[in-house]
C-alpha cells in the first residue's frame, strides 16, 4: 500500500534534506520526489505524525524531537516512591504508538489528557525530589543516537533515493554530480501548466537509462539562483512574473530561457529583451491565454524570441518534460 511506500522512503527523505523539507511541506516532497510515478494519492501528512515532523525538521530538530520523547517517557516511568507514574507512562506510550501509524498528534486536543498526566507526575517528582538516576538519564541520549544512526544508514546506504534527490534550501536537485556540464533550472513551476506532480515527471525522466542531460534544479521555496552561461532556465505560466528585478538580472546569465504557456511579460522584461539570452516560447494550441498574442508579436519582431505551438495541448502541457532535453528540436512554430 502507499502507506508502506511512504514509510520506506522516510529515511531517504531525511538524508536528502539535512536542513529539513520545511513545515507543512513533507507530504508535498513525498508526492513529487518519492511517490512512484503515476501514483497521485494526496495526503495532508506522511500518515504518521512522528515521520512527518522529523522529515520537515533539520537533523538538529530530529535529534531534539527524539530526546524530548525519550526524556518524557523516562520521567513518567514508575519509581520506587510512586508506582502510579505508570498510568501516565502507559498513556504516553499509547499516544506515541498511535502517532507512529496515524497523524492523530496533529490535533492539539488529543494532547490534553496525556499532558495533564505528565503535569501531575512532574508536580509529584518536584515535591518528593524523586528524579531518575544519572545512569538512567543517559538512556535517552543512547536511544536517540541509535535511532538517528539507523535512519542515516537506511536513507544513504540501504534504500537511497533514485535518482538522487538533494534538497538544499530553496532548490531540489535531481541527478548526480558530474553527469553533464551545466544545469537546468525549473523556476516557480506553475501546476496549471506542468501539473501538480511535476516532480514525478522530472524524476521519471532523469531515471531513464537514456537520460544523459544535466542535473535539474527545481525551485522548492523562494530563493536566489546562480545560473551560468551553460545553464537553461524554465518558467511556466504565472512563474514568468518572477522575471523582474534581481531575478531578471540573474536569469540573463543563462544560455537559454524556455517559457511554457507564459503570462504576458512585465514591462521591465519587455523593455530589456535585447539584453536577454535566446527565449523559446512554447504554447499549447488550445490555450486561450491573453499572453499568446503578445509573445507571438515579440517573436515576429525580435530575434531573441521564437514561438512554438504544441498541438493537441491547452494550458496544461502533458509532455512538457520533453523540452528538458537539451537537444530537443522545435516541432511547430
Amino acid at each position: 500500500t502507499n502507506r508502506w511506500i511512504i514509510y520506506r522512503n522516510v529515511p531517504a527523505m531525511m538524508v536528502d534534506a539535512p536542513a529539513g523539507w520545511g513545515l507543512k511541506k513533507g507530504s508535498e516532497a513525498f508526492h513529487n520526489f518519492y511517490q512512484p510515478e503515476g501514483r497521485f494519492e494526496r495526503y495532508g501528512s506522511l500518515v504518521s505524525s512522528h515521520f512527518t515532523w522529523m522529515v520537515e525538521f533539520s537533523w538538529w530538530g530530529r535529534a531534539a524531537y527524539l530526546l524530548a520523547w525519550s526524556f518524557l517517557l523516562l520521567l513518567c516511568w514508575p519509581s520506587g516512591k510512586r508506582s502510579w507514574y505508570g498510568v501516565a507512562c502507559a498513556a504516553w506510550v499509547a499516544f506515541a504508538t498511535a502517532a507512529l501509524f496515524t497523524p492523530m498528534a496533529n490535533r492539539w486536543v488529543l494532547w490534553i489528557v496525556p499532558g495533564l498526566l505528565l503535569l501531575a507526575v512532574l508536580v509529584e517528582r518536584i515535591r518528593l525530589k524523586d528524579w531518575p538516576s544519572k545512569r538512567r538519564s543517559l538512556m535517552p541520549l543512547g536511544f536517540s543516537g541509535v535511532v538517528l544512526l539507523g535512519l542515516l544508514v537506511a536513507g544513504s546506504l540501504i534504500r537511497p533515493s533514485h535518482p538522487k534527490v538533494a534538497q538544499d534550501g530553496a532548490w531540489v536537485t535531481l541527478g548526480s554530480e558530474g553527469e553533464t556540464e551545466g544545469r537546468t533550472w525549473v523556476v516557480e513551476p506553475d501546476p496549471a501548466v506542468v501539473g501538480k506532480a511535476y516532480g514525478q515527471k522530472i524524476r521519471g525522466l532523469v531515471s531513464e537509462d537514456s537520460w544523459s542531460g544535466p542535473r535539474i534544479a527545481i525551485e522548492w521555496q523562494e530563493g536566489e539562483m546562480a545560473p551560468s552561461s551553460e545553464d537553461r532556465l524554465f518558467f511556466s505560466g504565472a512563474g514568468v512574473t518572477a522575471l523582474k528585478g534581481a531575478t531578471l538580472e540573474q536569469a540573463r546569465e543563462a544560455q537559454e530561457w524556455i517559457l511554457l504557456n507564459p503570462e504576458a511579460p512585465s514591462g521591465e522584461l519587455y523593455e530589456s529583451l535585447d539584453q536577454c539570452p535566446p527565449i523559446r516560447v512554447v504554447w499549447g494550441e488550445f490555450n486561450p491565454g491573453q499572453g499568446r498574442l503578445i509573445w507571438q508579436a515579440l517573436a515576429g519582431k525580435s530575434e531573441q524570441v521564437t514561438f512554438e505551438r504544441v498541438t493537441a495541448a491547452g494550458k496544461f502541457l502533458p509532455d512538457w518534460t520533453l523540452f528538458l532535453h537539451p537537444n530537443h528540436e522545435p516541432t511547430d512554430s
